[in-house]
């Protein structure tokens, strides 16, 4: 939650579970940032969706922030906004907690829709037990999915380093967007088409 050179990155990362039952990772918007930034940011992403999607929360991961991430959260909404948050605990290892989603993304029930370069970049790099640097977009990711889909102890399991495979890292961009975000007909397609 600090901005300096050798900080952590705040992971936020935009999941949604779309009418096919697949999952969705619509945007990465994770960073170093100011906590009135990334709550900001966070509050943003709920109100663009929530014109667009039946139902938006918020995962927030109170592991090493406690309380102030949900009022940090909820201090930057409008009261008018309607802002749900989740607060989770993580109790098991990042290793732990990415094995159930590396497992979806195996049985191909994981999507990226558009160009995800940092969220990718630090799936195919991050190695557990040997990387250096905290996979904060990683564990965003892994975050909003155990919400969606994953019920605890009941998940199965995968080697992390089958997420960048499994997801087609290093193949074709052909038709994903250049911008890291969601194209709308690509989410009109994932979710339905909802009055804007």
């Amino acid at each position: 939650v600090t901005t300096r050179d050798k900080s952590d990155e705040t992971g936020i990362v935009v999941v949604g579970l779309g009418v096919d039952g697949m999952l969705y990772v619509l945007e990465d918007l994770s960073g170093r940032l100011a906590p009135e930034v990334w709550a900001a940011r966070v509050v943003d992403a709920q109100k663009r969706y929530a014109r667009r999607c039946e139902k938006v929360e918020i995962v927030a991961d109170r592991t090493y922030g406690g309380d102030l991430v949900a009022a940090t959260i909820k201090a930057a909404a409008d009261a008018k906004d309607g802002v749900v948050v989740h607060d989770v605990r993580m109790e098991e290892s990042k290793e732990a907690r990415a094995q159930p989603v590396a497992a979806l993304y195996n049985k191909a029930r994981v999507k990226h829709l558009g160009i995800l370069a940092g969220l990718e970049n630090e799936i195919t790099r991050w190695v557990p037990g040997v990387s250096r640097r905290s996979p904060n977009r990683l564990d965003g990711l892994c975050n909003a999915i155990h919400h969606l889909a994953l019920q605890k102890n009941m998940a199965p399991r995968a080697p992390v380093e089958g997420m960048a495979e499994a997801m087609g890292v290093g193949q074709s961009n052909e038709g994903r967007e250049e911008n890291g975000g969601v194209g709308w007909s690509d989410f009109d397609a994932a979710f339905g088409p909802r009055e804007t």
